[in-house]
């Protein structure tokens, strides 16, 4: 009985001779960023777009590698199903070990020109890291002298403040096309705001669309308000009975504002609150141009000094936290006039205060619990506290923190060993996570 014949496998090599590149493909990274910094980036972006280029060489050789592999994988499939013939058959025919031999034969070529093409790829992969390394070294020089010629032509901020005519002259190197560089819009329409936690008429709080009635009613009533719309009606935060009136123009809200006749007589008891004011952030602030001789309170006149150095109508000023004397520096809160002016300082950058370089920020509001001044317990404020007098540094009664004279320190809301102002505080902590 004959021996099966083993399947013929193709012994049909594949040509990797694409994927070696005929010349050394490293030669444009050879050549060293010559001219001005401009033209020496646009040297690097073509150095960049010859590296990517080798890179998808090297992704279409390690791809050919792979189908030798597949190919390499069919080939000992093979030779596994003749050497199961040749176990199970005791007589082998001379055609079949001469068909295996070449198969192994076949094989063996294979495998060197696995291996060398395998040698190339690490080789091409060397030279790559060594480029990629290059390049590297050179964009980073790049960057020094660039950023060298640049301190020398700015100087420091401090510098170029006190040097210049005025702040708003003060050099950026913000584009001018940049969206940062452009006024903000304001977020919500000019308005007015209310407290209806007095009101003596009757009117459903929970109702918007009533109190908006209520007020274009009240509005229409009176000669100089009779031409104001009331544009909508907002709820301003978890406050109940604290609305915000929107008009279309500024004109119509100032309008409204001075002219109140209107709140007295359609809702009785209301309380219409003050022009609205913006607040911005400003770190680095000295203290000695800030405060008075106490170095603890800023000064009388801080609001006028600070908003003529700096073009800009300042309403007040709101330290964060207490001043330390002992420290040069502190952080603040100025109110502003108008959402333009806070614009203004936060496109410069920078602000003068008595001379001194200060740096606005946006201001981020938070809120934080309720807590009373009277007792320290949190629910309520000192102006409704019915309970008694606690201190806040050691929390007995009949006397305030500023006359305390214990060493002792005692929150009066936890009964902690902490003063009652510590945020570390569990009952703060509760009440914080509530709000949240």
């Amino acid at each position: 009985m004959a021996a099966p014949t083993a399947p013929r496998t193709s012994r049909t090599r594949k040509d990797t001779s694409s994927s070696r590149p005929a010349s050394n493909p490293f030669d444009a990274l050879a050549v060293e960023p010559s001219g001005r910094p401009d033209e020496k980036f646009e040297q690097l972006v073509e150095l960049i777009k010859a590296l990517d280029a080798q890179v998808k060489q090297l992704t279409d050789s390690n791809e050919q590698v792979v189908e030798s592999n597949m190919e390499l994988a069919r080939k000992y499939y093979a030779i596994s199903l003749v050497n199961e013939d040749l176990v199970r058959s005791f007589d082998q025919p001379a055609d079949r070990c001469g068909e295996l031999t070449e198969i192994n034969e076949g094989l063996v070529k294979s495998n060197e020109e696995l291996v060398k093409c395998n040698g190339e790829l690490v080789k091409s992969n060397e030279q790559l890291v060594d480029s990629n390394t290059e390049l590297k070294n050179r964009v980073h020089k790049l960057e020094t002298t660039q950023n060298s010629k640049l301190s020398a032509q700015t100087g420091s901020w401090r510098t170029a403040v006190l040097s210049s005519p005025g702040a708003a002259s003060f050099p950026t190197t913000i584009s001018p096309n940049s969206s940062a560089s452009q006024p903000k819009q304001k977020e919500t329409l000019p308005g007015a705001d209310i407290d209806l936690s007095n009101l003596r008429t009757h009117l459903d709080t929970e109702n918007s669309a009533e109190i908006k009635r209520t007020i274009q009613a009240a509005l229409v009533a009176h000669v100089e308000t009779k031409d104001i719309a009331c544009t909508a009606v907002l709820r301003l935060g978890r406050e109940k009975r604290h609305f915000r009136i929107l008009f279309a123009t500024d004109e119509a809200a100032q309008t409204a504002r001075v002219h109140a006749q209107w709140v007295e007589s359609h809702l009785n008891g209301t309380r219409l609150r003050g022009e609205a004011w913006f607040p911005v952030k400003v770190d680095r602030v000295d203290i000695g141009q800030l405060t008075d001789e106490t170095r603890t309170h800023p000064r009388n006149d801080a609001c006028t000094t600070i908003g003529r150095e700096n073009g800009v109508e300042v309403r007040k000023i709101t330290p964060l936290g207490p001043i330390d004397p002992n420290k040069h520096h502190c952080s603040v809160v100025l109110h502003l006039a108008k959402q333009e002016d806070v614009d203004c300082l936060l496109s410069r950058r920078v602000m003068e205060i008595g001379g001194e370089v200060a740096f606005p920020k946006p201001y981020v509001h938070r809120d934080h619990p309720t807590r009373c001044f009277n007792c320290y317990q949190y629910g309520h404020q000192q102006a409704r506290c019915k309970n008694p007098t606690r201190c806040g540094h050691c929390a007995a009664e009949g006397h305030h923190k500023n006359q305390c004279t214990s060493t002792d320190t005692k929150c009066a809301a936890c009964g902690g060993p902490r003063s009652a102002s510590d945020k570390g505080c569990k009952v703060y902590r509760a009440e914080a996570a509530k709000m949240r």
